[in-house]
């Protein structure tokens, strides 16, 4: 995404704001969709499924996960938004493509399977919570891109802030973390 804001920004500020407006509505609309889908699921889900199967389901998807990122293996769908879209689409409108994209959570390349290991286990766990999460995460994602275009040298700031940090690091935290949570739910201390 930022390989498309900071040419835009740099070359037309106009048209790389309305790309990133554009960006925010698509995560958040996408992640609204997601997570009222999420809901419906968990909460049918609990209907007919006892909460100690739901959480044994969610210690198992937090540790496969983290077990995953541990070896480096984050799943993910192997593509991004194609290429061509950005010579085709008006700014605002490719923004949305964009959000929408990323605020599905798992249709492209993730460094790490944090955010979809804490979606999955919520929906398992606490269904009626995936809509909150699932709206914090694409503001969160939405806030990430966006603020810093608006703070100062913008073309700079957005390329600082979404430069890698480290993504080896990044997943072996994910893997600590979601194994950790895995734990914690096992032993009983979260969790229904």
């Amino acid at each position: 995404m930022v390989g498309v804001a900071n040419p835009m920004l740099r070359h037309d500020r106009r048209a790389g704001l309305r790309f990133l407006g554009g960006y925010a509505a698509g995560v958040l609309a996408s992640s609204l969709v997601l997570g009222l889908v999420l809901r419906a699921g968990g909460t049918a889900l609990a209907a007919h499924v006892g909460a100690g199967a739901r959480t044994a389901a969610a210690i198992a998807v937090l540790f496969v996960l983290g077990v995953l990122d541990a070896l480096g293996r984050t799943p993910q769908a192997r593509r991004q938004v194609p290429q061509r879209f950005v010579r085709v689409l008006p700014p605002a409108f490719l923004g949305i493509v964009f959000g929408v994209d990323i605020g599905l959570v798992l249709t492209t390349r993730r460094t790490s399977s944090l955010v979809s290991g804490a979606v999955v286990g919520v929906a398992l766990v606490a269904p009626a919570w995936v809509l909150p999460a699932m709206v914090a995460i694409g503001l969160t994602t939405a806030l990430v891109a966006v603020v810093p275009a608006f703070a100062m040298d913008a073309p700079r700031l957005v390329a600082g802030v979404m430069r890698p940090v480290g993504a080896v690091r990044l997943r072996t935290l994910s893997a600590v973390l979601l194994v950790t949570a895995a734990a914690l739910f096992a032993a009983g201390v979260v969790g229904a």
